[in-house]
């Protein structure tokens, strides 16, 4: 079996909707369930500017998907520095 891993398109919105509809997508996160196909298919002709979706597939069928989203952590350079820690203006997870 080969996986391919690819940048995720407009058209792949219905097979991501159904992996993230899944009971394992959603458990233990504070996503709330069951989006629409059509809020999916918004969400994917709009990702941000620094923002990666990416899918699987198996056979050309959609089988996961992974998000890496842009994320900015700000820390405090003075408090940081009490802590005897290196300041740090800004971490990208």
């Amino acid at each position: 079996m080969d996986i391919t891993i690819r940048h995720a398109e407009p058209d792949d919105y219905e097979a991501i909707h159904r992996i993230l509809s899944g009971p394992q997508a959603i458990e233990g996160t504070l996503q709330l369930p069951l989006h629409s196909v059509e809020k999916r298919r918004r969400w994917l002709s709009e990702i941000s500017e620094g923002d990666t979706v990416l899918v699987a597939c198996v056979d050309d069928e959609v089988v996961g998907n992974l998000d890496l989203i842009a994320v900015f952590i700000r820390i405090d350079p003075e408090a940081n520095s009490k802590r005897g820690r290196t300041n740090l203006p800004h971490l990208q997870v």
